[in-house]
């Protein structure tokens, strides 16, 4: 079962609020935890390119972890990726990154299932400059599993090169890349 997000109480939040938009997105989330049960974590040392001219985001392979929540569970996720990378290009090309749960970017108002993720849920990263540059980042969720069976969620990072300008054939070399998830009680 996914997270559910309720879109009207999001929105009738943003409606009432006092504060503008941008600043009910900005707020600060606090997340408690006990205990580290366990984490996963994969590497791979292999360069990788992105295709000229993406229009859409695409699961970077050896991206995908699973984890498998038991009933009556609810765990707080620490989920990290780095890499290094190298944007060739035009000026203000770069590499766009998602963090995705089952393979869904997230909820409402194009918002994420993750914490911090930008609103469009994207992170800009290594622009284009030509120099190999590094990619450090970490979300945070929380699962819970309320039914009666053990449910499955895939963490997963997904791509795309974004081109200021058409014809740019802005492309992304990633190499030297982890991910990997530390699970707290």
């Amino acid at each position: 079962m996914k997270p559910r997000l309720h879109p009207c109480i999001v929105v009738a939040a943003l409606a009432v609020s006092p504060w503008p938009s941008s600043a009910v997105k900005a707020q600060v989330a606090v997340f408690s935890h006990g205990v580290v049960e366990g984490g996963q974590v994969l590497t791979d040392r292999s360069a990788i390119g992105t295709t000229p001219g993406e229009t859409i985001h695409h699961p970077l392979a050896s991206s995908l972890l699973t984890v498998v929540i038991q009933p009556g569970d609810s765990d707080l996720f620490v989920f990290e990726f780095d890499a290094q990378c190298t944007v060739v290009g035009g000026p203000f090309d770069y590499l766009s990154v998602q963090a995705r749960l089952d393979g869904v970017v997230g909820g409402v108002i194009g918002g994420s299932y993750f914490q911090p993720q930008d609103i469009p849920a994207d992170l800009q990263a290594c622009s284009t400059n030509g120099a190999r540059q590094t990619i450090s980042k970490s979300w945070v969720i929380r699962l819970s599993n309320t039914t009666s069976s053990p449910q499955s969620h895939t963490f997963s990072i997904w791509l795309k090169t974004v081109e200021f300008a058409p014809l740019n054939n802005a492309h992304t070399t990633l190499d030297n890349r982890t991910v990997r998830y530390t699970r707290y009680n």
